[in-house]
């Protein structure tokens, strides 16, 4: 019942985060349909490369026995050497139709998922011995899912390899033992591969219908809780009330640096209601007046605050300070406000020259 309730509130997609560590587990998209299709497709190409080759080496080595069977050594060092030769030959004939058969294998798996590799499809593990659970997986709908779609499958490829069949055992047939040993194999290799081409075709269809069904049941494997997507993002993000905490306290530090800045201000520009603009300038170290705090509203408030314990200047110029507040911060002003800051440095050059 808890598993149903759990399944039911699996409502979000699967993060790729999911996805690539159920890949490590060997865990993915996986028909084996789509392989076994390969694996005919490797099985027809071999045919076409093996067996007319087959058929020449056969035929090249039945000579001998055929023809001049009175010549043959039938000593045991003879024997041993026709039998060797026998598998010699046979042998390198049937090793390339087993490579080609394993290399279609292999390009089944690889072009579902890539090159895979995991330790955890055989590492040991107690609920593969457990009884309930052997039950439950023998008798789960995936199980059954999988019995009626071999069923289905035997039925349609045996039907379509049977009408390619019966039509063999007519009057063809007959002839096939006055043919030569080479053209027995043409003859055979042309209705293997028609025969293979028709059970490909069904394969196909079922390949490509049964992948997608398994894309589909992956996917729904795959789905997470909302919960699940909260616990990995603070697993990998940080949980959000720590960041919110985080980043606040790196504001506070820096509006106290920028602060204890405010002391060695030259002036304040200011717009009376809602911004404070604090420029240092100092003719040896630079070479235009500098931004070293600005604020709006209560930040702007507290600069004006700070300013007048220091006794720095403020300096009414609402277009001013607007355009000062985009300058950032230990940034020098721009070229264009150069005139404007340039009187408002003068003047308080000139109230200090007065106080003085």
């Amino acid at each position: 019942m808890s598993e149903d309730q759990d399944d039911s509130q699996k409502t979000e997609d699967p993060s790729q985060r999911k996805l690539e560590q159920a890949k490590e587990k060997g865990q993915t998209v996986s028909s084996k349909e789509l392989s076994h299709f390969f694996i005919l497709l490797g099985g027809a190409l071999s045919l076409m490369i093996v067996l007319p080759d087959l058929g020449v080496q056969l035929t090249d080595f039945m000579t001998p026995f055929l023809g001049r069977a009175h010549d043959m050594d039938l000593s045991a060092e003879g024997l041993r050497s026709i039998f060797l030769g026998i598998l010699l030959r046979v042998g390198m004939v049937m090793g390339l139709f087993a490579v080609l058969m394993l290399v279609a294998g292999f390009l089944g798996s690889f072009l579902q998922h890539g090159f895979l590799f995991s330790t955890q499809s055989i590492t040991p593990s107690l609920d593969r011995i457990s009884v309930f659970k052997g039950f439950k997986r023998i008798f789960s709908m995936k199980s059954i899912v999988e019995l009626a779609k071999n069923l289905a499958k035997l039925v349609i490829i045996g039907s379509i390899v049977s009408s390619l069949v019966i039509p063999l055992f007519g009057e063809e047939i007959t002839l096939l033992p006055t043919l030569s040993l080479g053209d027995q194999m043409v003859y055979l290799r042309y209705y293997a591969l028609r025969i293979l081409g028709g059970a490909m075709g069904a394969m196909l269809v079922i390949a490509g219908a049964d992948y997608a069904f398994q894309f589909f049941q992956f996917r729904k494997e795959m789905r997470m809780t909302k919960q699940e997507v909260k616990e990995e993002y603070r697993q990998t993000e940080g949980d959000p009330k720590v960041k919110s905490k985080l980043k606040q306290v790196r504001r506070e530090r820096a509006r106290r640096r920028m602060m204890a800045k405010v002391k060695d201000a030259t002036a304040i520009i200011t717009n009376p209601t809602h911004y404070s603009i604090a420029i240092v300038y100092d003719k040896d170290s630079a070479a235009a007046p500098i931004v070293v705090a600005k604020g709006v509203d209560a930040v702007a408030m507290k600069i004006r605050e700070e300013a007048k314990k220091y006794d720095i200047p403020l300096v009414e110029n609402p277009p001013l300070a607007r355009a000062l507040y985009q300058v950032d911060l230990d940034e020098e002003i721009p070229f264009e406000h150069y005139e404007a800051v340039a009187k408002v440095v003068s003047y308080v050059f000139g109230l200090k020259k007065k106080k003085s």
